[in-house]
């Protein structure tokens, strides 16, 4: 694959998060440029962050059953996701201290849903690499997911110090939706379907702070 056409997949599969970004400012979140890019940034961080993990876990075969499905979820959700809070939390602590920023449920949101995006590019970008015809499934799939999962992870870092009970849910909400959508996708037909709605409409119901913004 040439240079040019790779770079026209990565060009093509961080589409969502620029429309995640446009989306952003519509809504009046006063989201700067350098906040923006440190969420990208750690988006990609966080993809690295689990990859990495991975790697280090055995590859485990196991007979058809709820032993293989709670090892696939750990390998791959469980991991995701606490490797995205952890970045998060670390993005949060570097705006805090380093631009003096008060992070309110509208900006913690937002930095999520970029990083759950530009994470979903990476791994966009990398499928389709290998297979042209899995960008456009992808990314009408896997960016609602990841945007779904990084602004619950998001809000979850927000509040864990002031509301631990709350953000346990927030991550756990997020780890449940991308283990049951990795478990539903590679079913097809009506399976897929109902994991691509899910993540939709989590996505949809997780906005509800940036829609929410010019109240705070």
């Amino acid at each position: 694959m040439s240079i040019v056409i790779f770079a026209l997949i990565l060009l093509l599969a961080f589409a969502p998060a620029a429309l995640g970004w446009f989306y952003i400012n519509r809504r009046g979140v006063k989201l700067r440029v350098y906040f923006a890019l440190v969420f990208l940034g750690g988006g990609v961080l966080s993809l690295a962050f689990a990859a990495f993990a991975q790697a280090f876990l055995p590859e485990i075969y196991l007979e058809t059953g709820i032993e293989s499905i709670f090892f696939e979820f750990l390998r791959t959700a469980f991991l995701e996701e606490v490797s995205r809070f952890i970045v998060l939390s670390i993005c949060f602590t570097l705006v805090r201290r380093v631009f003096r920023v008060t992070l309110n449920n509208a900006l913690a949101s937002s930095g999520g849903l970029l990083a759950g995006l530009s994470f979903a590019a990476l791994e966009t970008a990398a499928h389709a690499a290998t297979e042209t015809g899995a960008l456009l499934t992808r990314a009408l799939s896997a960016a609602p997911l990841h945007g779904a999962c990084g602004l619950r992870c998001a809000q979850s870092a927000n509040c864990v110090k002031g509301s631990p009970v709350k953000a346990l849910g927030r991550f756990a909400s997020a780890a449940a939706l991308h283990g049951f959508y990795n478990l539903m996708i590679p079913r097809g037909g009506l399976s897929s379907a109902l994991a691509i709605i899910l993540a939709i409409s989590s996505l949809i119901s997780g906005l509800r702070p940036i829609n929410n913004a010019a109240n705070e």
